[in-house]
This record gives C-alpha cells, structure tokens and sequence, in this order.
C-alpha cells in the first residue's frame, strides 16, 4: 500500500482515476474528496439526508436560529413565557410604582430575552436573609407576602380611589346644576308666557 503525503487526493494514471487518501484526515472527509474531484458530485447532497430539507429551508431555519438567540449575548436563547414569567416581566417592568423611594432606570420595552437565576445567600449575612418559608414561588408571590409594601399600597390604592371618587361627585355636582338651572329657566318662561284671549 502506498502512502503519499501530498496536498493533492487524487492521482491520474493513464486514463483511470486513482485515489490516494490523505494520511491524517478523517474517512468522512476522504470520501468527500473521493465524490467531488473523482465522481463529480456535489457533497451538499452526499452528507445531507435526502429529502429531509432543501437548501431554501435550511437557509429558512438556520435565519430563524440565528433570530432566536442574541449572538452578541453569548447566545441567549429566546424561551417560551409562561403565565408566571410574564407576571414577573411585568412587576420588573413597574418596579418603579412599587418602590418610589429608590431610583430605578426605566424599562426600555418588552423583554424578550432572558434568563432567570437565583440568587444565593452567602454565610455571612445569615440574619439579613429571607427564609425559606417566606419564600414564594414567583417574585409576585413574595411581593404579596411582603407586609410592608402591601401596606404602602394600598394607602396609595386608597388614595386614587378617593380622588377618583371626588371626580365623579364633582361631575355629578355639576350635572345636577345644570339640571336645575335649565329647569328653573323653563318655569321662569312658563311663567312669563302670555296666553291671548
């Protein structure tokens, strides 16, 4: 058996095509090379299983892969929302109504990519932790079993009611006024009306 180190796969012998594999590469890519310069063939359609996708589709998925991951972000993928998540994307979004106190960059639109993580305590602030017990499944969970806040909002809560209570009392005041205005007016021309003989 001969063994060739050279660059060139293939060697003519007269008119007879003999193949010489390259010491070093792999049996897959011999036979590529075996297909293209010897047979003729295009490798695209040898490696690829037949009738599974055209070049079109590939094309069609690989466009939506690449959509569906952010590249510049190490490939994030781009996961299917739950009903949870989408409650929490929205309590991140209004953060800014719940806590007015500390000042938060506002949210530039609908996220559609990211990725949850937990946070771990470390050992040395064991007291300022919150209890696994305390703990809730969802971030609006341990938002509803926060006392304090829910105290915070519902004096808020409270306090729009009222002012839109005193809205409507104030349209209805003024409602009313025009009503009795327009009916005074109706007796004032009864009254003044004449009635010939």
């Amino acid at each position: 058996m001969l063994t060739v180190y050279l660059f060139s796969s293939f060697m003519f012998f007269k008119k007879w095509p003999c193949f010489v594999p390259l010491v070093g590469t792999s049996r897959l890519l011999n036979e590529i090379i075996y297909t293209v310069f010897v047979v003729g063939k295009n490798p695209y359609f040898l490696t690829s299983m037949p009738g599974l996708h055209s070049k079109r589709e590939l094309k069609r998925i690989r466009r939506a892969e690449r959509k569906s991951k952010l590249s510049k972000w190490f490939n994030l993928p781009k996961p299917d929302i739950t009903e949870e998540e989408r409650d929490d994307l929205e309590l991140i979004r209004l953060r800014r109504a719940i806590s007015s106190d500390t000042h938060v960059r506002r949210s530039d639109g609908k996220s559609a990519y990211f990725q949850r993580g937990v946070v771990v305590d470390d050992p040395g602030s064991f007291y300022d932790r919150l209890p696994r017990k305390q703990r809730g499944k969802t971030l609006v969970d341990e938002l509803l079993a926060n006392a304090e806040i829910m105290k915070v909002q519902r004096k808020r809560y409270a306090k729009i009611a009222r002012t839109i209570a005193e809205k409507r009392a104030a349209v209805r005041r003024r409602e009313q006024q025009r009503i009795k205005r327009l009916q005074s007016g109706r007796k004032k021309q009864q009254a003044t009306v004449v009635v010939p003989d």
